[in-house]
């Protein structure tokens, strides 16, 4: 099974990233699934793909960037996974309006793409 992540990722500092990590680590050690990418946003810094096994890391989109859906989308499309699986939160995205636009990646992914999507919220309350 291929398996797509949306998410942030460490060591970007954003919530979720953390929590990826330790999801990315679990879902490697299941022998049904031959491949993870994490379609992670982009850390200044760090390389744009990173492989390890069986994992890729690939740095795709921007934190409050408005272009972050179309990103995702054709990224998703050329690497055609099984399933997409978004780990979010309400502010993984973006402070501005493009947080709303990034929310929408899901919508996009399953409704035009036709990959079906798994989506994991998180709500953090300060």
């Amino acid at each position: 099974m291929k398996i797509l992540l949306v998410s942030n990722f460490i060591p970007g500092g954003r919530p979720v990233s953390e929590y990826c990590y330790y999801l990315v680590e679990a879902l490697r050690k299941i022998d049904e699934i031959a491949e993870i990418t994490v379609l992670a946003d982009i850390v200044q810094g760090k390389p744009p793909i990173t492989r390890d096994g069986k994992v890729t890391i690939r740095r795709c989109w921007e934190f409050n960037s408005h272009l972050t859906p179309w990103r995702v989308a054709k990224t998703i499309r050329s690497l055609n996974p099984e399933i997409c699986w978004f780990n979010i939160t309400l502010g993984s995205f973006g402070m501005t309006t493009a947080n709303f636009a990034g929310l929408l990646s899901p919508l996009i992914v399953e409704r035009l793409l036709g990959i079906p999507c798994l989506i994991t919220s998180i709500t953090l309350l300060i």
